[in-house]
């Protein structure tokens, strides 16, 4: 991260000690999730010296350049999902985040995870997205799994927060994927508890009871393997049979999810 990418993100991220429109616990949780560790207890070891959420993004951003990066990441896509009129947002703002993008992807030309495509991924989505997804994980599957994986968790993330938002449904950056599969499920009438047709054949029951568990070993496998959450590239791969899998799942959760959403829509 070099100083006018630095300089960008804190433009945007930063007014007056406040990060966005994130609450210590919301910050805490999404630094957490991004880099592995609370930026904001970093800096607060000593109790007589509280530091801000702003000023301990400030220090992080300066002392961690790389792993600063991943947290810009996903600061920017946190950004992207403020609603247009929120207060934490504006149209100069947009035009910073775009070129802040635009920079992020000049530094790191070969990182197509779906979480750097940021607003792309939650503001358009359509059949002609999801093939090209289906393609790209399918070129990780043996030239990096742990790419192919994160992509297959995000394809499914992606559908499920593009719904929600189009239904003008809220979540919030703690929601994981469980919690967003809930909410969807239960607009689009596919809880497998609740569904009518669940209730009278029991063998659609079982299949739709099926995509909890295989969201659930999405996200897990995706947590362990996968290359987010600052983890570098090069670690330990696995088994590209086994990424192969988890895409395999993650394309058939999402044909039926989005399929079904069109239905109800039409």
């Amino acid at each position: 991260m070099n100083d006018q990418i630095r300089s960008q993100a804190i433009a945007i991220f930063v007014n007056n000690g406040f990060v966005l429109d994130l609450n210590d616990k919301d910050f805490q949780e999404l630094t957490m999730s991004s880099i592995g560790e609370s930026v904001k207890d970093r800096y607060n070891t000593d109790p007589e010296q509280k530091v801000s959420k702003g000023r301990a993004l400030k220090k992080f951003l300066a002392d961690e350049p790389e792993k600063g990066l991943t947290l810009t990441r996903d600061l920017l896509k946190h950004y992207w999902q403020l609603p247009k009129d929120s207060s934490y947002r504006n149209d100069e703002k947009d035009r910073w985040a775009k070129k802040l993008e635009a920079d992020i992807s000049i530094i790191s030309p070969n990182d197509r995870v779906l979480e750097s495509i940021m607003a792309d991924t939650v503001k358009h989505f359509d059949d002609e997205y999801i093939s090209e997804e289906i393609r790209l994980m399918q070129e990780s599957i043996k030239k990096s799994p742990n790419d192919a994986i994160d992509k297959a968790k995000n394809l499914v993330e992606s559908c499920f927060k593009f719904i929600l938002n189009e239904c003008d449904i809220s979540y919030s950056n703690s929601d994981n994927l469980g919690d967003l599969q809930k909410k969807v499920f239960t607009r689009l009438n596919i809880d497998a508890n609740t569904n009518d047709t669940a209730k009278a054949d029991k063998n659609v029951k079982t299949i739709l009871s099926s995509l909890n568990q295989i969201i659930k070993g999405i996200a897990e496998i995706r947590n362990k393997h996968g290359n987010g959450h600052g983890k570098s590239a090069g670690a330990v791969q696995l088994s590209p049979r086994y990424a192969g899998l988890v895409v395999s799942s993650s394309v058939a959760v999402v044909n039926f999810v989005w399929d079904t959403y069109k239905d109800r829509k039409e």
